[in-house]
């Protein structure tokens, strides 16, 4: 098994999730690969606290018999990058059954709970290019998998042939997009606005996005913006964009990136905290590193009741993909970091 020896570079991951009773910042800074992945092992451990992000609507008058409202609660759940390159592919086929062509649910099942569970399910793909740099076109079937495991938005980034795919599953897809999507959920209005893809996220400065963002605001009760983060964009340097994001309005950022990052709050300076996941690495795709095989399953919860709405039960669980290196790469299968052994 080649990622048996792979793991003896990382860190032990801690069996149980640390509860903290205040709002967490981890120390982030610019290192190596193997202390990158180290660190965001150790740091993706922590519970954090709810973030201080009230807001005041208009309520009803008072009575005399006031009663405490009971908040209800919304369930997140974001993925890492899925990326089907042609080994997985070739997996894929070889798994099929009853006349099908592929078979990739099998895939998932070491995570299939913490996506399932969720009331809303979002996940990305990134494209994957072959050796004459023409894109690998990802079969419907992909897909359908996502769709089993309950998956209701996906980022597809610029991914090969897969829009026509989400229309037949009714998935929301998100793009690059010039305005926010909003989405309707429990009484909530989410808006989820994706940066970066065609563009180069660290060339902006600032001008290019604070109109949407302030739209997705300004229309949401929650704005959500997905950063696709190019090859080789270092964890600094998505920490000093994001916090360019957060100070225009955005309450949650997540990153799309190559290798799996840390997460903090970020104190906008105005009494408001911004969450960001600055990189979930990959879901499932495949390579030959330690790092290419890591990501993260973000997870958290809103709760609001018709006074205010609070972010809480943040994690961000690492997970790692198993395969077997024998004459064919074969076996894909992604697990929680914390249940992966010899």
């Amino acid at each position: 098994m080649k990622n048996k020896n792979v793991l003896k570079s990382v860190a032990l991951l801690l069996s149980s999730v640390m509860l903290l009773p205040s709002c967490v910042k981890i120390e982030m800074r610019e290192s190596s690969v193997e202390d990158n992945i180290a660190e965001a092992e150790e740091s993706t451990q922590l519970m954090l606290s709810p973030a201080s992000k009230k807001y005041t609507v208009e309520s009803a008058p008072e009575t005399e018999s006031k009663t405490e409202e009971k908040p209800e609660v919304i369930k997140f759940t974001f993925c890492g990058d899925i990326s089907i390159g042609e080994d997985i592919l070739t997996d894929a086929a070889n798994r099929a059954t009853d006349g099908k062509s592929y078979s990739f649910l099998k895939m998932y099942t070491g995570v299939y709970n913490a996506v399932s569970l969720a009331d809303i399910a979002v996940c990305s793909y990134y494209p994957v290019y072959n050796d004459d740099g023409k894109p690998i076109s990802t079969p419907i079937e992909s897909v359908g998998a996502v769709y089993d495991m309950g998956v209701d938005i996906v980022n597809t980034n610029k991914s090969a042939g897969i829009s026509e795919y989400l229309s037949e599953y009714e998935i929301t897809e998100l793009g690059k997009e010039s305005e926010a999507t909003v989405i309707e959920c429990g009484g909530l209005n989410f808006a989820y606005l994706t940066l970066g893809g065609d563009d180069s996220v660290l060339s902006y400065t600032g001008s290019e996005y604070v109109s949407e963002l302030e739209y997705a605001d300004f229309v949401s009760d929650i704005s959500i913006v997905i950063v696709n983060w190019e090859d080789g964009t270092t964890e600094s340097e998505m920490k000093t964009i994001s916090e360019k994001i957060a100070e225009a309005g955005a309450d949650i950022i997540v990153g799309n990136g190559s290798e799996l990052g840390g997460i903090e709050w970020i104190d906008t300076g105005d009494g408001t905290l911004t969450l960001a996941a600055y990189s979930l690495g990959n879901l499932l795709a495949d390579g030959d590193s330690t790092a290419e095989l890591c990501g993260g399953i973000l997870e958290f919860s809103v709760s609001y009741t018709n006074d205010n709405i609070e972010l809480s039960g943040v994690t961000l669980t690492p997970t790692f993909v198993h395969y077997t290196d024998e004459s064919d790469v074969t076996g894909y299968q992604v697990f929680a970091l914390d249940s992966y052994n010899d």
